[in-house]
């Protein structure tokens, strides 16, 4: 008698383990096999951010019309992309995409600033399209969880975001001290004047600054531009790195003369002829007022020629070819000004 109690103790003991390990292992296969399913459909939305955000920033060009596309675009991309083989990705092109600047300058994790675009500055400076994508108890989407009774949950949340460079310049040369105004860029038609030769005057006399129709800045933000700091830039060869949206100090072409037409003579013999000029969003063309501070819309690549001296008008005449050969149908605005914007996912 007292065997036969000690075995159906045994039995019992037994039967209590194996249900607890039933139960281990049922857990620990619903948690593999969600983790494996999580990861699953994580990879799937990222597949719908990335083209969902590389397809919004190649709308942006410096208008609200775009910065609407973009978002247009991004969301028709997305949705383009299912998960599980049939839940579409869906994304509210308002709440999920964002349009801002990206900050090449800046860590990954904090280079996107996203922006209202209710200036034409702002407008001029959006260059990136962020996505987020999920499939969330928020959305409605949210995934269902196997085995959710042993793993005490019957849902999980999954999500994904990406970024994309589309309207903004990557030029790595070091900007001279000159400033173009974004006017004198485009032709009738709204479009660059891409390889056209165009004149830009300084009236070195004093006595005109409406004939100007370039400025010259500091580099800086503030507004001490002078004749000494700016032929100091060019003989230094200094660069001085400035981005998109940071306002500099510009100067009317009047206060300039003689030394610093031969310091950019130099500089351009010395660097090539193809420089990076900062450009600035100021109306009044052909010859706008450069004196105060402006925020930089872009950068155009242009071919500068220095043209003879004018001694008897103290005039410093440049000739310059803007260079956008692969971009030659391009519209203003985007920040790129002729520099052909390289899509591309950052983040």
């Amino acid at each position: 008698m007292r065997r036969l109690r000690r075995l159906r103790e045994q039995r019992g003991a037994t039967a209590v383990v194996v249900a607890i390990m039933l139960t281990v292992l049922v857990g620990f296969l619903g948690l593999v096999m969600n983790v494996g399913h999580s990861r699953m459909v994580r990879g799937q939305l990222q597949n719908a951010c990335d083209a969902a955000a590389l397809a919004g920033s190649q709308s942006l060009d410096g208008t609200a019309a775009g910065v609407a596309a973009a978002r247009a675009m991004a969301a028709d991309y997305a949705a383009r992309h299912v998960t599980d083989a049939n839940v579409v990705v869906g994304i509210d092109p308002n709440a999920d995409v964002e349009v801002g600047n990206w900050d090449f300058t800046l860590p990954r994790e904090t280079a996107f600033t996203p922006l209202a675009g209710g200036t034409t500055a702002e407008l001029m400076i959006m260059n990136a399209v962020r996505v987020k994508a999920g499939r969330e108890t928020s959305r409605g989407n949210a995934l269902s969880v196997w085995l959710g009774a042993a793993l005490n949950g019957s849902t999980m949340n999954v999500e994904a975001e990406a970024v994309a460079v589309g309207g903004g310049p990557r030029n790595n040369k070091c900007p001279v001290p000159i400033v173009l105004p974004s006017c004198a860029l485009l032709g009738n038609d709204g479009k660059y004047m891409c390889g056209q030769t165009v004149n830009f005057t300084t009236d070195g006399k004093f006595s005109n600054a409406n004939v100007d129709t370039i400025g010259f800045t500091n580099l800086a933000s503030n507004n001490s531009v002078s004749n000494s700091g700016v032929r100091d830039i060019l003989n230094n060869g200094t660069c001085l790195p400035v981005t998109e949206g940071q306002s500099i100090g510009v100067g009317n072409g009047n206060a300039y003369n003689k030394q610093v037409y031969d310091a950019l003579a130099h500089f351009l013999q010395v660097n090539g002829n193809t420089v990076a000029v900062p450009v600035v969003d100021i109306g009044g063309c052909p010859n706008p007022q450069f004196v105060q501070m402006h925020p930089i819309a872009g950068f155009a690549t242009v071919t500068l020629t220095m043209l003879p001296y004018d001694n008897q008008n103290k005039v410093i005449l440049i000739q310059g070819a803007l260079d956008c050969t692969d971009d030659a149908d391009a519209l203003a605005g985007g920040g790129f000004f002729g520099m052909s914007p390289k899509t591309g996912l950052v983040r």
